[in-house]
């Protein structure tokens, strides 16, 4: 109860942070929650950075030609949306989520062969192409 009479409505809260069961426990990787041993969690750690530098060499990367060609096929086949671009880099640095993804659209339909991921990191490279041009 708070002075004032009412009930305290944080009081469930402070009982649940304070439940044995909240209460931060050592991180688990496995089944049943067995906690791994060092060798296990040594080995865990490198299939992982195995995997993740597996990912970064299978990424496609972008050649200064390749973005040329991107910004100068968005000039021409998309002359108001690569206008729209501009304008929202220079006035707010901040692209919009409808003309990103127009952008998204236009870069997969010019590399198909490509994953979304590669083209959000074409569409990085132009944004920073776009900045230091500015400046």
């Amino acid at each position: 109860m708070k002075k004032d009479g009412h009930p305290d409505t944080m009081q469930p809260e402070k009982e649940a942070e304070q439940s044995p069961s909240t209460r931060a426990r050592p991180k688990t990787l496995g089944t049943l929650g067995r906690q791994l041993t060092a060798e296990e969690r040594l080995a865990f750690e490198q299939d992982r950075e195995r995997d993740a530098a597996a990912q970064r060499a299978a990424m496609h990367n972008w050649t200064e030609e390749e973005v040329l060609r991107y910004v100068g096929a968005l000039k021409s086949q998309a002359p108001d949306q690569y206008a729209d671009y501009l304008r929202q880099e220079t006035e707010q640095g901040v692209i919009e989520e409808g003309l990103w993804l127009e952008m998204r659209r236009f870069a997969s339909s010019m590399f198909p062969q490509v994953s979304l991921i590669d083209v959000t990191n074409l569409l990085g490279r132009v944004r920073a192409d776009t900045r230091r041009s500015l400046h």
